[in-house]
């Protein structure tokens, strides 16, 4: 069961991702043309001035404060899974490895989705479902960061993680995004 478990999460876990990963809406790429006219066309020009969200500044102990909450939620977060796996009857072996392959699948999920995001103009409402989850779930993206960056130079891991798990899921977003698209072209034609 844990080889199984080992073998299909990683691929699960990314697919799910994507599933629930949204597209921008139509109103937000109402958004970027107008965005776009007004850099590029006079009488659309922007007469309010742009204004640049200015970095968080926080003192020493708030950050502190705020790391040492954010180590405990990983530690919770793992301890979590490390207690779930071994009610499921991982050994110690099997435990390492779903935990190697969960922060790097998780890292790698979110790059995923960096594509979608980078063209969301109007920032998503933001739910209690979210929070709690992002609080739990970022530690553990930067858990996998972090390694990603150790073992970069395994160039083994670095191939088979980016071009063999990400590179499909890429290209089923992309044809995921299309379809979409095609479907509303035909809608379109029909109303």
């Amino acid at each position: 069961m844990a080889l199984a478990v080992n073998v299909s999460f990683p691929a699960l876990l990314l697919f799910l991702i994507v599933l629930f990963t949204k597209l921008p809406s139509e109103s937000n790429s109402q958004k970027i043309v107008d965005g776009i006219k007004s850099l590029v066309l006079k009488e659309f020009e922007h007469q309010e001035p742009f204004r640049l969200r200015t970095p968080i500044k926080r003192s020493k102990l708030s950050d502190t404060i705020f790391g040492f909450i954010y180590s405990l939620t990983f530690l919770f977060s793992v301890s979590f899974v490390i207690w779930a796996l071994d009610k499921l009857g991982f050994n110690w072996v099997s435990i390492t490895i779903f935990l190697f392959f969960l922060l790097f699948v998780s890292f790698f999920s979110i790059r995923i989705r960096k594509n979608a995001r980078d063209y969301i103009i109007i920032p998503p409402k933001e739910n209690i479902l979210n929070l709690i989850s992002d609080f739990f779930y970022i530690p553990i993206v930067s858990a996998g960061k972090w390694l990603s960056e150790k073992f970069s130079r395994i160039n083994v891991f670095v191939f088979i993680l980016d071009f063999i798990i990400e590179a499909p899921f890429k290209i089923f977003v992309e044809i995921a995004e299309d379809w979409t698209k095609y479907v509303k072209e035909r809608k379109d034609e029909i109303v």
